[in-house]
């Protein structure tokens, strides 16, 4: 690979490093706030529950339903995941494993505390698209001597 192939190659992956860590972030922090002030919004929704249209009703009381222990566990791993794609970013290999096991405990920790309703097919693939991008970008930049 020559150092325009390197650096085009580069640049791709920092692309996505970038949806990925704007991802990582707001996750954390929703999730983490999800959890802090679980009983406000609840209590909130159930004295305005006639503002909420039809179609986001059956969501949200879902996501009330969830114990606090699941957004406050979610956002610690999105938070493990925005850290892995930080360590990618500087090209470190530890990163993409860091990501990947919280790209996986996401999954399993939704899977059990959601259970069937969680069965996003659009998540779960893109999850798999991006795990399978970064493994292919890690070894190109570990296959060869950076410049």
């Amino acid at each position: 690979m020559d150092q325009r192939q390197y650096t085009s190659t580069l640049y791709s992956l920092r692309f996505v490093l970038i949806l990925s860590i704007i991802n990582g972030i707001s996750c954390f922090f929703g999730y983490l706030m999800l959890g802090i002030n679980l009983d406000t919004l609840s209590q909130t929704y159930n004295e305005k529950i006639e503002l909420f249209p039809d179609y986001m009703r059956a969501s949200t009381e879902m996501m009330l339903r969830l114990p606090r222990m699941f957004d406050i566990l979610t956002g610690l791993l999105f938070g493990m995941s925005f850290i892995g794609c930080l360590m990618m970013w500087k090209i470190r290999r530890t990163g993409f494993h860091l990501y990947t096991i919280a790209q996986l405990l996401i999954i399993i920790v939704s899977l059990l505390f959601v259970g069937k309703e969680f069965s996003n097919v659009g998540s779960l693939m893109m999850t798999a698209l991006l795990v399978v991008f970064y493994l292919i970008m890690q070894k190109v930049f570990t296959s060869r001597e950076m410049p």
